[in-house]
């Protein structure tokens, strides 16, 4: 029994220490100094791909190295940052989450599409609600329509038409109807360009538009 006791403290100090660690490296993070995170950032940009995914396997959760390691594999859309990027999905730091979400539109693996329809199509927040922070699950979709994924067109839709939309989503949907560059989707956006109350939505929707007939004609 005693050395049950003893193994239980044991695990409870590790933990602690753990804990702490990862506290201590958060805060190191968040007060790294702008010239040392540009020092390492240029030091980073001569390393390899396979170098900076070396330095994604830290086990320390808020290593700022990693962090400007997966900025640099990020800026040249390599696809092996898209593992990290998938763990970032769940973290408890929004802002983090937000950047994962966003770079993973860009990069467009087909890996994502499964993890970010998850968060896209989970527990959905009221749309008439005035809220402040976008929603993770718009970001979502908005990340897929980026990657071209066809399923997400109905939510654009349903986005784009809304009405007594307090938060102003519809800006959202018709962002995905471009970014889908979509043509069945041209005449919703040009009534919505012709009716919108908000000039800013107006405009967005007739960018939209020509957006997506330019890109027919390079078809």
């Amino acid at each position: 029994m005693k050395s049950y006791k003893m193994l239980a403290k044991l695990c409870l100090v590790m933990t602690g220490l753990w804990v702490a660690l990862q506290v201590a490296w958060y805060f190191m993070y968040e007060t790294l100094p702008l010239k040392d995170v540009d020092k390492i950032e240029r030091t980073y940009k001569g390393l390899s791909s396979d170098e900076l995914q070396g330095k994604l396997d830290s086990f320390i959760i808020f290593d700022p190295y990693r962090v400007i390691a997966a900025s640099v594999l990020c800026e040249r859309k390599d696809p092996k940052v898209v593992p990290y990027l998938i763990r970032e999905l769940k973290s408890w730091n929004r802002s983090r989450r937000s950047t994962a979400m966003m770079e993973l539109g860009k990069i467009g693996d087909e890996r994502a599409i499964a993890p970010l329809m998850k968060i896209a199509t989970g527990s959905r927040v009221d749309l008439t609600y005035d809220g402040v922070a976008t929603p993770d699950y718009i970001q979502a979709l908005e990340s897929l329509a980026k990657m071209k994924y066809k399923e997400v067109r109905q939510y654009a839709v349903e986005f784009a038409a809304l009405k007594n939309d307090l938060n102003d989503f519809r800006a959202y949907g018709i962002t995905m109807l471009e970014y889908l560059e979509d043509p069945q989707a041209i005449p919703l956006l040009l009534k919505i360009s012709k009716n919108d109350p908000e000039d800013y939505i107006r405009h967005k929707a007739q960018r939209a538009i020509d957006k997506i007939e330019a890109a027919q004609l390079q078809e």
